[in-house]
């Protein structure tokens, strides 16, 4: 048996939206993240390329405390 990874990732999405659609307003998942880390640089711009696809606002924050609308840390 073989697994369609990207099949599976797309349903995943699909579903999201839905729920994000759900909420009567835009998500927003903000990220505090080390530049000088490369890793954490590289896994950031893969959760900013999925929030654009699923509609979800995406932001970099520099303390917790910045913003009071934020979903998602």
């Amino acid at each position: 048996m073989k697994f369609d990874g990207r099949a599976y990732a797309d349903k995943i999405a699909g579903e999201l939206q839905g729920k994000f659609q759900k909420l009567g307003r835009k998500a927003t998942l903000a990220v505090l993240l080390d530049h000088q880390n490369e890793a954490a640089v590289k896994y950031t711009s893969l959760k900013k390329k999925m929030a654009n696809r699923l509609g979800v606002e995406f932001r970099e924050i520099s303390t917790i405390n910045e913003s009071h609308d934020v979903d998602g840390i």
